[in-house]
């Protein structure tokens, strides 16, 4: 990884670049999409998507002829120097997970700045490059608004897709959409499993209980590609996929709201054949009607997982196949004891170092 100082630049050939800064306890963050002219561009721009409040995904030759600058701002309600000692901006190859350029400040220099303006992407003729920039400023963010002559108090997007985004807004936006985890881009199929962690209180084993049990339930999904490649991904473990990289497909996972998710990237979905989502109780009550467990397709269906069973802790969901551009959802709602076992009902052949594995 090279390390970037002010006012150096490098020139980045990759199609999708990571953007991750670090530093960010009490720093907001917000990205300036510019014309040639320098101008802010308010609309939606294709080829920049801000994942979290920490993340951007780039395709730089995706982005719209007119786009000539991206600029990486951070800031705050008082000097930056009081909430972090450094900033870090690095800049990684998404398809093979590479770190390419870091670029740092040391605030400990600018201990009146409540701006910074760490890094830029900008087109270089036919190519793009990524500079140091640590450019700060002592009136903050009002100083930013009247040198672009714009207003931050009303973002144009929730979602980094160009022009202007205000993080803090767009965090209590998305709670005020209940959206616990967020799309990158609207066209995703997100599949959503939620459950609660209410005890029947007409079970008769309840009434002996003298504590709460935590039930805690992952998601995945089996898949196979249209060129036969196979695996899985899964909200638990390594095995997280991955959005712009094969299999296209990413786990998250959000234990405190009791909610696991996998996103479909669709652009991609022309590389997709089969899919076969599971979930798995991890640990908890292993009754599985207790848990109140559903799976919503968030364009498709919603099913239920409402069984006796208490001896097969994996339940295959559903098989999301691909027709043309259309998807084909079978629900299925079977239960096995094991990864293995599931395999070899649907055929999959994924080399397992046990055949008694279960989900780790």
């Amino acid at each position: 990884m090279q390390s970037l100082i002010p006012g150096q630049n490098a020139k980045i050939d990759n199609p999708i670049v990571t953007l991750r800064v670090e530093g960010n306890m009490g720093v907001k963050w917000l990205s300036l999409v510019l014309d040639e002219q320098q101008q802010v561009i308010q609309e939606k721009c294709t080829g920049i998507n801000q994942s979290n409040e920490m993340t951007w995904l780039i395709q730089p030759f995706e982005l719209p002829d007119q786009v000539n600058k991206i600029k990486f701002v951070a800031y705050g309600d008082v000097s930056l120097a009081t909430l972090v000692s450094q900033l870090t901006v690095i800049y990684t190859d998404t398809l093979i997970d590479q770190s390419l350029f870091e670029v740092k400040t040391d605030l400990a220099n600018n201990p009146n700045e409540s701006l910074l303006i760490v890094s830029e992407l900008y087109r270089h003729q036919e190519n793009w490059k990524v500079r140091s920039v640590c450019q700060g400023f002592n009136d903050g963010i009002v100083q930013l608004e009247k040198q672009y002559n714009i207003s931050l108090a009303e973002p144009t997007s929730t979602t980094s897709t160009g022009g202007v985004i205000d993080k803090t807004k767009s965090q209590v936006s998305a709670q005020q959409n209940k959206q616990v985890l967020h799309s990158i881009s609207a066209d995703d199929l997100l599949v959503t499993l939620s459950w609660d962690n209410q005890l029947n209180p007409h079970d008769p084993i309840n009434n002996v209980l003298d504590f709460n049990p935590v039930n805690d339930l992952r998601i995945g999904a089996f898949y196979e590609l249209s060129n036969g490649q196979r695996g899985l991904v899964q909200s638990y473990g390594e095995e997280r996929g991955s959005y712009y990289g094969v299999p296209y497909i990413q786990a998250l996972s959000n234990e405190e709201q009791r909610v696991q998710q996998l996103q479909l990237n669709t652009q991609y979905w022309h590389k997709s054949y089969r899919i076969l989502v599971y979930c798995f109780i991890l640990e908890g009550l292993s009754q599985w009607n207790k848990l109140g467990a559903s799976i919503d397709f968030n364009k498709l269906d919603q099913i239920n997982i409402n069984s006796y069973r208490c001896d097969q802790p994996l339940c295959a969901v559903a098989m999301i196949e691909r027709v043309a551009q259309q998807y084909k959802l079978t629900p299925l709602v079977e239960f096995f004891d094991s990864l293995v076992a599931m395999d070899q009902a649907y055929g999959w052949g994924l080399p397992w170092r046990s055949q008694q594995q279960n989900p780790d």
